[in-house]
């Protein structure tokens, strides 16, 4: 097996645009995006592509061992303020992939990291989980290491709205993963211009508790009253979780 697994492989990548990529590479690739409003979550895309003659092994859990993250923040706080307590699991991929595979994986980074601050914060991350193909002649492509330089800019309402609305449209649409990975990242909209994005997701009943969360994490008045009025709907699913989130809404908002 040819492979090639080094820290600056960008350049390497972008030699090989998808439709030139070698004929039996297996690529695990994963970004984060240059800037995010304020308010808005950090989104790291985790992608796999399989174009040997055989399946191969994956192993990557976040935030588990086999992802490290470093991040410094604008105002030089490290991963030990950042780090939000007891950071939960929201990848586990530990299965053989099939043979001519494509995986595509989304990670709100900022279920386990914070990224409060206005500024330009620095973001390493280290891979050390197992991609291995069982094509002898595969040509693999899995960076270990990638630094990113990530902005967070000032409040941007337009964004944040366009954001929301691209969230709440492939929620609406017929793709589980495709939904999951929506509400994900709607849920971590931190803005009150999220309530009512959130507020119609929650109305399509398609069971998913955590834009629920969304609600708390926004934590204004704005975000409890659409929560008292959902918990007055005549739909038991939406009504009853309304109430959960309204038991659980953080004091003084």
């Amino acid at each position: 097996m040819r492979t090639v697994i080094a820290a600056g492989l960008l350049g390497l990548l972008s030699a090989f645009p998808t439709t030139q990529v070698p004929q039996r590479a297996v690529r695990f690739w994963y970004d984060v995006p240059p800037s995010v409003s304020w308010h808005e979550p950090v989104v790291m895309d985790v992608r796999f592509d399989n174009r040997s003659s055989g399946t191969v092994w994956l192993d990557y859990r976040i935030p588990d061992h086999t992802f490290r993250f470093t991040l410094t923040a604008p105002g030089g706080a490290t991963n030990e303020q950042l780090l939000r307590e007891q950071p939960p699991q929201t990848l586990d991929a530990r299965y053989e992939a099939p043979l001519r595979g494509h995986l595509e994986h989304q990670v709100v980074l900022n279920h386990f990291l914070q990224f409060d601050e206005v500024g330009a914060y620095s973001l390493t991350v280290d891979f050390r989980g197992r991609v291995e193909p069982r094509d002898p002649q595969a040509f693999l492509i899995a960076p270990v290491q990638r630094t990113f330089r990530i902005v967070v800019v000032p409040r941007d309402p337009d964004r944040l709205s366009r954001f929301c609305a691209a969230a709440l449209a492939e929620l609406r649409g017929p793709i589980t993963p495709v939904r999951l990975f929506a509400a994900k990242r709607l849920a971590h909209v931190t803005d009150p211009i999220a309530v009512p994005y959130l507020r119609q997701a929650v109305e399509l009943d398609l069971g998913y508790l955590s834009l629920w969360d969304g609600f708390l994490r926004i934590g204004t008045s704005e975000a409890r009253n659409a929560l008292a009025e959902l918990a007055r709907s005549a739909n038991p699913a939406v009504a009853n979780p309304a109430r959960n989130a309204l038991a659980r809404f953080p004091a003084g908002g």
